[in-house]
């Protein structure tokens, strides 16, 4: 089972269900990466190649992967499957919105998981939170306080973009006139 991405001692493991969702977990990697995490990415379903998921489950537990992050749409067993192979670690569930129901139901799949087999649930489609849920986790190791620092770097930022906002808010005197001089930017 050759990993795609190769790294030493990886702290997360990120599987995809499908090379479908590659863009959500591709934001979870870009957390990662900007705290400085190596992790190790593959692409394997919980259904299509279950016997795969659980070697790759088997040899991120010896190589000290210490969270799942598990990217999955539709049925997204994913998440549950790599609980059942790894209780002693945390699994991060990344529902994704690529089915007909728009994400609800891998966000159901994903939160439902039965007593004793939990899986941590980020919003459909939510890669950066996914990545960020998991640099939390890693951030209570004192031996990791990088990525506390980054973590905390990270808020003082978001906090200082939100002040900043609110001041041109005030500056406008109201919500409308903002909005008109600031339209919002198209998302996709």
């Amino acid at each position: 089972m050759t990993p795609r991405h190769e790294v030493n001692n990886p702290l997360v493991c990120i599987i995809a269900g499908s090379i479908s969702v590659a863009k959500f977990a591709a934001k979870a990697e870009g957390v990662l990466i900007e705290f400085k995490i190596p992790f190790w990415s593959h692409a394997l379903s919980a259904h299509r190649t279950h016997s795969d998921v659980a070697i790759v489950v088997r040899d991120a537990r010896v190589l000290g992967v210490r969270v799942f992050i598990a990217v999955a749409g539709m049925a997204a067993h994913l998440g549950g499957v790599i609980a059942a192979l790894a209780p002693a670690h945390v699994v991060i569930g990344l529902p994704t919105s690529d089915s007909a129901m728009s994400g609800l139901d891998a966000l159901l799949s994903t939160v439902q998981m039965p007593l004793g087999k939990p899986v941590a649930t980020v919003a459909i489609d939510g890669g950066e939170n996914a990545g960020l849920l998991a640099a939390q986790v890693l951030a209570t190791d004192p031996n990791l306080v990088h990525i506390q620092e980054g973590l905390l770097r990270r808020h003082k930022e978001t906090a200082a973009k939100i002040q900043e906002i609110n001041c041109e808010l005030g500056k406008c005197g109201s919500f409308t006139e903002y909005i008109r001089l600031n339209p919002p930017k198209p998302k996709g």
